[in-house]
């Protein structure tokens, strides 16, 4: 599917896709790209209130420092390990998530992941509300 000048929120507006989606891998649209070694992809309807993304960090690939604005009310994110290991920072600790870990915070704390090892690290992040 490919049309000019618009975005997937806006096709499936109003749609039977506004309320249920799936996607294959193959299918996903949009993301962001941290840098070379540090990308992601958006999983879930952009029509929802939440944003879920698949995230891939190679080694030494990190995010940006993100926090979310404390003027639009409460923000958290959870992060479910897929692959590798993940060092998160939050609000200046330091919490090392394993294969299987999660952890859920306060997402308007400043924080930022890094993949200190030596594979590739795979992690869902959710975050409510959603910021596309």
């Amino acid at each position: 599917l490919f049309i000019l000048d618009s975005d997937l929120k806006d096709i499936i507006e109003d749609t039977e896709l506004d309320e249920l989606l799936i996607l294959s891998k193959d299918e996903r649209l949009s993301g962001f790209t941290y840098s070379d070694n540090a990308f992601s992809t958006i999983i879930n309807n952009p029509n929802h209130s939440f944003l879920s993304q698949e995230v891939v960090l190679k080694p030494s690939g990190k995010t940006d420092l993100d926090y979310a604005s404390k003027s639009k009310g409460p923000s958290h994110k959870f992060i479910y390990i897929i692959q590798g290991e993940l060092t998160c920072i939050v609000d200046d600790a330091k919490y090392i998530l394993k294969h299987r870990a999660s952890m859920s915070f306060d997402s308007t704390k400043p924080h930022y992941f890094i993949n200190n090892g030596t594979c590739e690290c795979i992690f869902v992040m959710v975050e409510s509300p959603g910021r596309y």
